[in-house]
Protein backbone atom coordinates (compact mmCIF):
# COMPACT_ATOMS: atom_id res chain seq x y z
CA UNK A 1 0.00 0.00 0.00
CA UNK A 2 3.17 2.00 0.02
CA UNK A 3 3.63 2.77 3.43
CA UNK A 4 6.94 2.39 4.58
CA UNK A 5 6.89 0.24 7.87
CA UNK A 6 9.12 -0.13 10.61
CA UNK A 7 11.81 -2.93 9.82
CA UNK A 8 10.14 -5.14 13.12
CA UNK A 9 7.00 -5.17 11.38
CA UNK A 10 8.38 -6.06 8.17
CA UNK A 11 10.43 -8.93 9.56
CA UNK A 12 7.49 -10.20 11.48
CA UNK A 13 5.22 -10.30 8.22
CA UNK A 14 8.02 -11.57 6.62
CA UNK A 15 8.07 -14.63 9.35
CA UNK A 16 4.58 -15.13 8.73
CA UNK A 17 4.73 -15.70 5.04
CA UNK A 18 6.06 -19.25 5.73
CA UNK A 19 2.26 -19.97 6.40
CA UNK A 20 1.23 -19.76 3.03
CA UNK A 21 4.22 -21.90 1.70
CA UNK A 22 6.37 -18.97 0.27
CA UNK A 23 9.95 -20.30 1.12
CA UNK A 24 11.43 -18.40 -1.69
CA UNK A 25 10.67 -15.33 -0.32
CA UNK A 26 12.90 -16.31 2.81
CA UNK A 27 16.20 -16.90 0.55
CA UNK A 28 16.74 -13.09 -0.09
CA UNK A 29 17.01 -12.86 3.83
CA UNK A 30 19.63 -15.71 3.78
CA UNK A 31 21.82 -13.55 1.61
CA UNK A 32 23.06 -12.17 -1.90
CA UNK A 33 24.26 -15.74 -3.03
CA UNK A 34 21.40 -17.15 -1.79
CA UNK A 35 18.47 -14.69 -3.51
CA UNK A 36 16.28 -16.02 -6.49
CA UNK A 37 15.10 -13.20 -9.25
CA UNK A 38 12.21 -12.38 -8.76
CA UNK A 39 10.93 -14.26 -12.26
CA UNK A 40 11.98 -17.28 -11.35
CA UNK A 41 10.53 -17.11 -7.61
CA UNK A 42 7.39 -16.17 -9.67
CA UNK A 43 7.14 -19.22 -11.95
CA UNK A 44 7.90 -21.54 -9.09
CA UNK A 45 5.48 -20.26 -6.66
CA UNK A 46 3.51 -20.55 -9.38
CA UNK A 47 4.05 -24.25 -10.65
CA UNK A 48 4.02 -25.42 -6.94
CA UNK A 49 0.03 -26.32 -6.82
CA UNK A 50 0.73 -28.57 -9.84
CA UNK A 51 4.05 -30.33 -8.04
CA UNK A 52 1.73 -30.75 -5.23
CA UNK A 53 -0.94 -32.50 -7.55
CA UNK A 54 1.47 -34.68 -9.10
CA UNK A 55 3.19 -35.58 -5.93
CA UNK A 56 -0.07 -36.62 -4.71
CA UNK A 57 -1.43 -38.15 -7.95
CA UNK A 58 1.80 -40.06 -7.48
CA UNK A 59 1.26 -41.17 -4.15
CA UNK A 60 -2.38 -42.47 -4.35
CA UNK A 61 -1.63 -44.46 -7.90
CA UNK A 62 1.34 -46.29 -5.66
CA UNK A 63 -0.84 -46.93 -2.55
CA UNK A 64 -4.19 -48.23 -4.94
CA UNK A 65 -0.82 -50.77 -6.84
CA UNK A 66 -0.63 -52.07 -3.57
CA UNK A 67 -4.19 -52.37 -2.83
CA UNK A 68 -6.21 -54.82 -4.50
CA UNK A 69 -9.49 -53.47 -6.03
CA UNK A 70 -11.50 -56.04 -3.73
CA UNK A 71 -10.76 -53.96 -0.74
CA UNK A 72 -13.78 -51.27 -1.85
CA UNK A 73 -14.31 -49.55 1.86
CA UNK A 74 -9.73 -49.21 2.19
CA UNK A 75 -9.60 -47.41 -1.49
CA UNK A 76 -12.96 -45.14 -0.79
CA UNK A 77 -11.09 -44.17 2.86
CA UNK A 78 -7.72 -43.36 1.11
CA UNK A 79 -9.66 -41.02 -1.63
CA UNK A 80 -11.12 -39.14 0.82
CA UNK A 81 -8.35 -38.53 3.05
CA UNK A 82 -6.52 -37.49 -0.11
CA UNK A 83 -9.18 -35.18 -0.88
CA UNK A 84 -9.06 -33.06 2.80
CA UNK A 85 -4.88 -33.53 2.24
CA UNK A 86 -5.51 -31.36 -1.18
CA UNK A 87 -8.44 -29.06 0.39
CA UNK A 88 -6.29 -27.83 3.03
CA UNK A 89 -2.86 -27.61 0.50
CA UNK A 90 -5.47 -25.12 -1.88
CA UNK A 91 -6.56 -23.20 1.42
CA UNK A 92 -2.79 -22.71 2.63
CA UNK A 93 -1.40 -21.95 -1.25
CA UNK A 94 -4.26 -19.49 -2.38
CA UNK A 95 -3.02 -16.07 -0.12
CA UNK A 96 0.33 -16.64 -1.46
CA UNK A 97 -0.73 -17.09 -4.96
CA UNK A 98 -2.85 -13.88 -5.29
CA UNK A 99 -0.19 -12.11 -3.68
CA UNK A 100 2.64 -13.46 -6.18
CA UNK A 101 0.32 -12.70 -9.35
CA UNK A 102 -0.82 -9.77 -8.14
CA UNK A 103 2.92 -8.58 -7.44
CA UNK A 104 3.63 -8.77 -11.07
CA UNK A 105 1.16 -5.77 -11.48
CA UNK A 106 2.85 -3.36 -9.23
CA UNK A 107 4.75 -1.03 -10.70
CA UNK A 108 5.63 2.60 -9.43
CA UNK A 109 7.66 5.81 -10.40
CA UNK A 110 9.86 7.37 -9.09
CA UNK A 111 11.61 11.26 -8.66
CA UNK A 112 14.47 11.70 -11.29
CA UNK A 113 13.17 8.43 -13.80
CA UNK A 114 10.94 9.98 -16.45
CA UNK A 115 8.82 8.44 -18.73
CA UNK A 116 9.37 4.77 -16.25
CA UNK A 117 7.66 2.38 -14.72
CA UNK A 118 9.80 0.28 -12.14
CA UNK A 119 8.92 -3.52 -10.31
CA UNK A 120 8.32 -2.78 -6.91
CA UNK A 121 9.28 -6.47 -6.19
CA UNK A 122 12.68 -5.91 -8.63
CA UNK A 123 13.71 -2.19 -8.91
CA UNK A 124 15.84 -3.17 -11.63
CA UNK A 125 12.94 -4.45 -13.38
CA UNK A 126 11.10 -2.03 -16.25
CA UNK A 127 7.43 -2.28 -16.19
CA UNK A 128 5.85 -3.22 -19.42
CA UNK A 129 9.03 -3.87 -21.26
CA UNK A 130 10.90 -7.14 -22.14
CA UNK A 131 10.40 -10.36 -20.20
CA UNK A 132 7.82 -8.17 -17.97
CA UNK A 133 5.41 -8.04 -20.83
CA UNK A 134 5.76 -11.97 -21.45
CA UNK A 135 5.30 -12.71 -17.78
CA UNK A 136 2.85 -10.45 -17.27
CA UNK A 137 0.66 -12.25 -19.92
CA UNK A 138 1.74 -15.72 -18.31
CA UNK A 139 0.17 -13.77 -14.88
CA UNK A 140 -2.97 -13.11 -15.98
CA UNK A 141 -3.69 -16.98 -17.52
CA UNK A 142 -2.66 -17.87 -13.76
CA UNK A 143 -4.56 -15.25 -12.56
CA UNK A 144 -7.85 -16.92 -14.22
CA UNK A 145 -6.51 -20.53 -12.88
CA UNK A 146 -6.06 -19.36 -9.42
CA UNK A 147 -7.79 -16.64 -8.53
CA UNK A 148 -10.74 -17.21 -10.10
CA UNK A 149 -10.49 -20.55 -10.76
CA UNK A 150 -10.39 -22.07 -7.37
CA UNK A 151 -13.21 -20.26 -5.68
CA UNK A 152 -15.59 -20.55 -8.62
CA UNK A 153 -14.59 -24.40 -8.24
CA UNK A 154 -15.12 -24.90 -4.38
CA UNK A 155 -18.64 -23.03 -4.57
CA UNK A 156 -19.26 -25.32 -7.43
CA UNK A 157 -18.75 -28.48 -4.79
CA UNK A 158 -20.31 -27.23 -2.28
CA UNK A 159 -23.26 -25.77 -4.08
CA UNK A 160 -24.15 -28.84 -6.15
CA UNK A 161 -23.62 -31.05 -3.08
CA UNK A 162 -25.65 -28.30 -1.06
CA UNK A 163 -28.40 -31.21 0.00
CA UNK A 164 -26.10 -33.62 1.15
CA UNK A 165 -24.05 -31.22 3.92
CA UNK A 166 -25.95 -31.80 6.65
CA UNK A 167 -28.60 -34.42 5.58
CA UNK A 168 -27.30 -37.08 7.85
CA UNK A 169 -30.07 -39.95 6.47
CA UNK A 170 -28.62 -39.41 2.53
CA UNK A 171 -26.22 -42.11 1.16
CA UNK A 172 -23.93 -39.37 0.01
CA UNK A 173 -23.38 -37.75 3.49
CA UNK A 174 -20.96 -39.77 4.62
CA UNK A 175 -19.07 -39.11 1.63
CA UNK A 176 -19.68 -35.63 0.72
CA UNK A 177 -18.60 -35.17 4.53
CA UNK A 178 -14.82 -36.82 4.28
CA UNK A 179 -14.09 -35.34 1.22
CA UNK A 180 -15.63 -31.79 1.31
CA UNK A 181 -15.90 -31.15 5.01
CA UNK A 182 -13.01 -29.29 5.83
CA UNK A 183 -15.22 -26.60 3.35
CA UNK A 184 -18.03 -26.28 5.50
CA UNK A 185 -18.29 -28.30 8.59
CA UNK A 186 -16.75 -25.79 10.53
CA UNK A 187 -19.14 -23.17 10.28
CA UNK A 188 -23.39 -23.27 11.28
CA UNK A 189 -25.15 -24.94 8.28
CA UNK A 190 -26.90 -21.28 7.01
CA UNK A 191 -23.27 -20.30 6.78
CA UNK A 192 -21.88 -23.18 4.51
CA UNK A 193 -20.66 -20.43 1.67
CA UNK A 194 -18.46 -18.93 4.22
CA UNK A 195 -15.69 -19.93 3.23
CA UNK A 196 -15.98 -18.30 -0.22
CA UNK A 197 -16.11 -15.02 2.02
CA UNK A 198 -13.36 -15.16 3.56
CA UNK A 199 -11.48 -16.51 -0.26
CA UNK A 200 -12.62 -13.25 -1.35
CA UNK A 201 -11.26 -11.24 1.16
CA UNK A 202 -7.82 -12.71 1.00
CA UNK A 203 -7.87 -12.34 -3.01
CA UNK A 204 -8.63 -8.46 -2.42
CA UNK A 205 -6.19 -7.80 0.70
CA UNK A 206 -3.23 -9.77 -0.57
CA UNK A 207 -3.57 -8.21 -4.19
CA UNK A 208 -6.18 -6.62 -5.53
CA UNK A 209 -5.45 -3.85 -3.44
CA UNK A 210 -2.31 -3.69 -5.99
CA UNK A 211 -4.89 -2.28 -9.18
CA UNK A 212 -6.85 0.10 -6.75
CA UNK A 213 -4.76 3.63 -7.18
CA UNK A 214 -1.48 2.05 -5.90
CA UNK A 215 0.56 4.16 -3.48
CA UNK A 216 -2.18 6.62 -2.41
CA UNK A 217 -3.99 7.46 0.63
CA UNK A 218 -7.24 6.03 -1.10
CA UNK A 219 -5.49 2.61 -1.90
CA UNK A 220 -5.06 2.64 2.23
CA UNK A 221 -8.85 3.94 2.95
CA UNK A 222 -10.60 1.28 0.39
CA UNK A 223 -8.27 -1.32 2.49
CA UNK A 224 -10.14 -0.22 5.77
CA UNK A 225 -13.41 -0.29 4.13
CA UNK A 226 -12.84 -3.50 2.79
CA UNK A 227 -11.90 -5.15 6.51
CA UNK A 228 -14.52 -2.44 8.67
CA UNK A 229 -17.35 -4.43 6.07
CA UNK A 230 -15.71 -8.56 7.13
CA UNK A 231 -15.49 -7.52 10.62
CA UNK A 232 -18.95 -6.12 10.65
CA UNK A 233 -20.63 -9.26 8.73
CA UNK A 234 -18.30 -11.80 10.71
CA UNK A 235 -20.02 -10.02 13.96
CA UNK A 236 -23.78 -9.89 12.41
CA UNK A 237 -23.44 -13.60 11.04
CA UNK A 238 -21.06 -15.19 13.58
CA UNK A 239 -20.96 -18.57 11.46
CA UNK A 240 -18.47 -20.75 13.27
CA UNK A 241 -20.19 -23.82 14.99
CA UNK A 242 -17.98 -22.85 18.43
CA UNK A 243 -17.75 -19.88 19.76
CA UNK A 244 -13.88 -19.75 19.94
CA UNK A 245 -13.69 -19.84 16.55
CA UNK A 246 -16.34 -16.95 16.00
CA UNK A 247 -13.74 -14.53 18.70
CA UNK A 248 -10.95 -15.87 16.98
CA UNK A 249 -11.69 -14.48 13.46
CA UNK A 250 -12.91 -11.19 14.96
CA UNK A 251 -9.70 -10.41 16.91
CA UNK A 252 -8.14 -11.27 13.53
CA UNK A 253 -10.24 -8.71 11.65
CA UNK A 254 -10.31 -6.27 14.68
CA UNK A 255 -6.22 -6.39 14.60
CA UNK A 256 -6.15 -6.02 10.26
CA UNK A 257 -8.64 -3.06 10.72
CA UNK A 258 -6.52 -1.42 13.31
CA UNK A 259 -3.38 -1.82 11.28
CA UNK A 260 -4.49 -0.14 8.18
CA UNK A 261 -6.37 2.67 10.14
CA UNK A 262 -2.44 2.93 11.59
CA UNK A 263 -1.18 2.58 8.17
CA UNK A 264 -3.47 5.01 6.74
CA UNK A 265 -2.70 7.63 9.91
CA UNK A 266 1.27 6.79 8.95
CA UNK A 267 0.58 7.74 4.95
CA UNK A 268 -0.91 11.08 5.85
CA UNK A 269 1.41 12.43 8.75
CA UNK A 270 4.93 10.66 8.39
CA UNK A 271 6.13 12.09 11.52
CA UNK A 272 4.22 10.27 14.56
CA UNK A 273 6.29 8.11 15.98
CA UNK A 274 3.20 6.87 18.46
CA UNK A 275 1.61 5.30 15.15
CA UNK A 276 5.02 3.28 14.79
CA UNK A 277 4.93 1.90 18.05
CA UNK A 278 1.68 1.35 17.35
CA UNK A 279 1.70 -0.76 14.12
CA UNK A 280 5.00 -2.71 15.75
CA UNK A 281 2.83 -3.68 18.97
CA UNK A 282 -0.54 -4.59 17.12
CA UNK A 283 0.59 -7.67 15.42
CA UNK A 284 2.22 -9.24 18.82
CA UNK A 285 -0.72 -8.46 20.55
CA UNK A 286 -3.13 -9.98 18.36
CA UNK A 287 -1.28 -13.42 17.97
CA UNK A 288 -0.75 -13.69 21.66
CA UNK A 289 -4.84 -12.96 21.88
CA UNK A 290 -5.40 -16.23 18.56
CA UNK A 291 -2.88 -18.39 20.87
CA UNK A 292 -4.03 -17.48 24.42
CA UNK A 293 -7.76 -18.64 22.60
CA UNK A 294 -6.73 -21.61 20.92
CA UNK A 295 -5.10 -22.86 24.49
CA UNK A 296 -8.44 -21.61 26.74
CA UNK A 297 -11.03 -22.99 24.53
CA UNK A 298 -9.81 -24.97 22.24
CA UNK A 299 -7.65 -27.11 24.16
CA UNK A 300 -10.37 -27.40 26.98
CA UNK A 301 -8.34 -25.67 29.72
CA UNK A 302 -11.12 -22.90 29.87
CA UNK A 303 -13.22 -25.78 31.04
CA UNK A 304 -11.18 -27.71 33.43
CA UNK A 305 -10.43 -23.84 35.18
CA UNK A 306 -14.05 -23.34 35.48
CA UNK A 307 -14.53 -26.86 36.93
CA UNK A 308 -11.56 -26.22 38.95
CA UNK A 309 -12.88 -23.06 40.55
CA UNK A 310 -16.70 -24.65 41.14
CA UNK A 311 -15.48 -27.30 42.81
CA UNK A 312 -13.17 -24.94 45.03
CA UNK A 313 -16.49 -23.05 46.04
CA UNK A 314 -17.66 -26.00 46.96
CA UNK A 315 -15.48 -26.99 49.01
CA UNK A 316 -14.44 -23.54 50.42
CA UNK A 317 -18.14 -23.03 52.23
CA UNK A 318 -16.49 -22.47 55.98
CA UNK A 319 -19.15 -22.44 59.09
CA UNK A 320 -17.59 -20.78 62.24
CA UNK A 321 -17.37 -22.64 64.89
CA UNK A 322 -16.26 -22.22 68.71
CA UNK A 323 -14.10 -18.70 67.15
CA UNK A 324 -12.66 -20.66 64.66
CA UNK A 325 -13.43 -21.52 60.66
CA UNK A 326 -14.17 -24.99 59.91
CA UNK A 327 -13.94 -25.91 56.41
CA UNK A 328 -17.00 -28.60 55.41
CA UNK A 329 -17.83 -30.73 52.79
CA UNK A 330 -21.45 -31.23 53.29
CA UNK A 331 -23.07 -34.68 51.96
CA UNK A 332 -25.06 -32.76 49.72
CA UNK A 333 -22.28 -30.69 48.21
CA UNK A 334 -20.70 -34.31 47.38
CA UNK A 335 -23.77 -35.62 45.83
CA UNK A 336 -24.19 -32.74 43.64
CA UNK A 337 -20.44 -33.32 42.51
CA UNK A 338 -21.24 -36.93 42.15
CA UNK A 339 -24.13 -36.08 40.40
CA UNK A 340 -22.33 -33.30 37.85
CA UNK A 341 -19.63 -36.14 37.14
CA UNK A 342 -22.35 -39.00 36.14
CA UNK A 343 -24.54 -36.52 33.98
CA UNK A 344 -20.72 -35.28 31.77
CA UNK A 345 -20.05 -39.93 31.63
CA UNK A 346 -23.73 -40.40 30.74
CA UNK A 347 -24.05 -37.33 28.17
CA UNK A 348 -20.41 -38.60 26.59
CA UNK A 349 -21.88 -42.81 26.56
CA UNK A 350 -25.13 -41.42 24.68
CA UNK A 351 -23.18 -39.69 22.14
CA UNK A 352 -20.90 -42.42 21.70
CA UNK A 353 -23.80 -44.76 21.48
CA UNK A 354 -25.91 -42.58 19.07
CA UNK A 355 -23.31 -42.31 16.40
CA UNK A 356 -22.85 -46.31 17.08
CA UNK A 357 -26.47 -46.81 16.55
CA UNK A 358 -26.59 -44.11 13.47
CA UNK A 359 -23.55 -46.46 11.79
CA UNK A 360 -25.70 -49.57 12.56
CA UNK A 361 -28.81 -48.19 10.82
CA UNK A 362 -26.57 -46.72 7.65
CA UNK A 363 -24.84 -50.01 7.43
CA UNK A 364 -28.40 -52.49 7.72
CA UNK A 365 -30.03 -49.66 5.19
CA UNK A 366 -27.22 -50.59 2.66
CA UNK A 367 -27.42 -53.82 3.46
CA UNK A 368 -31.65 -54.14 2.65
CA UNK A 369 -31.17 -52.02 -0.21
CA UNK A 370 -28.24 -54.48 -1.86
CA UNK A 371 -30.29 -57.56 -1.13
CA UNK A 372 -33.32 -55.85 -2.43
CA UNK A 373 -31.63 -55.07 -5.60
CA UNK A 374 -30.19 -58.54 -6.11
CA UNK A 375 -34.35 -59.70 -5.55
CA UNK A 376 -34.93 -58.02 -8.42
CA UNK A 377 -32.57 -58.66 -10.49
CA UNK A 378 -33.35 -62.49 -9.90
CA UNK A 379 -37.09 -61.36 -10.52
CA UNK A 380 -36.57 -59.99 -13.38
CA UNK A 381 -33.86 -62.65 -14.96
CA UNK A 382 -36.97 -65.66 -14.34
CA UNK A 383 -39.46 -63.16 -15.27
CA UNK A 384 -37.42 -62.77 -18.76
CA UNK A 385 -36.78 -67.03 -18.61
CA UNK A 386 -40.42 -67.39 -18.32
CA UNK A 387 -41.36 -65.11 -21.08
CA UNK A 388 -38.82 -66.73 -23.78
CA UNK A 389 -40.53 -70.55 -22.67
CA UNK A 390 -43.93 -69.09 -23.71
CA UNK A 391 -42.70 -67.94 -26.76
CA UNK A 392 -41.71 -71.42 -27.86
CA UNK A 393 -44.97 -72.39 -26.51
CA UNK A 394 -46.32 -70.14 -28.86
CA UNK A 395 -44.37 -71.83 -32.19
CA UNK A 396 -44.39 -74.98 -31.19
CA UNK A 397 -47.03 -77.80 -33.51
CA UNK A 398 -50.58 -77.49 -33.01
CA UNK A 399 -52.34 -80.73 -31.31
CA UNK A 400 -54.64 -82.95 -33.04
CA UNK A 401 -58.39 -82.84 -31.27
CA UNK A 402 -60.80 -85.60 -32.25
CA UNK A 403 -63.67 -83.97 -33.99
CA UNK A 404 -66.81 -84.60 -31.39
CA UNK A 405 -69.62 -86.70 -32.76
CA UNK A 406 -73.02 -84.34 -33.30
CA UNK A 407 -75.49 -84.87 -30.59
CA UNK A 408 -78.84 -85.28 -31.10
CA UNK A 409 -82.06 -85.76 -29.35
CA UNK A 410 -85.35 -88.07 -30.00
CA UNK A 411 -88.53 -88.59 -28.48
CA UNK A 412 -89.09 -92.36 -27.43
CA UNK A 413 -92.72 -93.62 -27.56
CA UNK A 414 -93.17 -92.91 -23.85
CA UNK A 415 -92.44 -89.29 -24.81
CA UNK A 416 -89.26 -88.79 -23.07
CA UNK A 417 -85.80 -87.23 -24.73
CA UNK A 418 -83.74 -89.47 -25.61
CA UNK A 419 -80.12 -87.53 -25.95
CA UNK A 420 -77.13 -88.59 -27.32
CA UNK A 421 -74.55 -89.12 -30.52
CA UNK A 422 -75.77 -89.50 -33.63
CA UNK A 423 -74.39 -93.18 -34.26
CA UNK A 424 -75.55 -94.49 -31.30
CA UNK A 425 -79.24 -93.37 -31.63
CA UNK A 426 -79.20 -94.59 -34.70
CA UNK A 427 -78.28 -97.88 -33.97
Amino acid sequence: VGVKFSKFFQSFAKGLSIFNLDFLSLSSALGCKMSVRFFDRFIIHLLLPIFCIMTIGLALGTTFLCISRKQVNKRRKIKEDVSKIFILLILLLFPGLATKIFSMFRCQTFDGIEDKLLLVQDFSINCYYGEHVTFSFVAWIFLLLYVLGIPFMIFFLLWSNKKYLHDIESKKHRMVKNSLGGLYLQYEPDYWWFELVILVNKTIMCGGLVLFSPGTPSQVLFAVIIMLFHLLLTLKTAPYQNQSEDWSSVASALGLTLIYIGALVKKLEADLTYVDTMLNVLPVICTLILVGIIILFDFGLYDKLKCWTKNNKIQEKTTRKNGRFQRKLSLQNVQTVVNMDKVDKLEKDTAEHRTAALQKIQARRENADARLRKKLNDRQKQKSKNEKKKGKQKFAAPVKVQERMPFVQEVSNSGSVMVGPAQVLGK
